[in-house]
């Protein structure tokens, strides 16, 4: 089975083809949200920070950015489909 569009066998009906709800999104994209809302603040909470905390907070920011983009990529990708002869979950 490749990715792509699900192909049922020729003796089975598709009767659901649908992806996850946005609820377990949000989730999986908590994490990745508290980190970001923490680097923010320490960077408006402590202004006179030295140099290197601002780079710690770039990285935490890079971080919370590239993880928040893959867990989107992956509930993008994951689809659940329904056919008359079995239940393919795919991610």
């Amino acid at each position: 089975m490749g990715r792509g569009r699900f192909e049922a066998e020729e003796d089975e009906q598709v009767l659901l083809s649908t992806g996850p709800h946005w609820c377990r999104l949000v989730r999986r994209l908590l994490p990745a949200t508290v980190l970001l809302a923490a680097c923010v603040a320490g960077f408006v909470l402590w202004r006179r920070a030295p140099v290197w905390f601002g780079w710690v907070l770039l990285a935490g920011v890079a971080v919370a950015l590239a993880q928040g983009f893959g867990r989107l990529l992956a509930w993008r990708s994951t689809s659940l489909v329904v056919t008359s002869a079995r239940v393919v979950h795919r991610h």
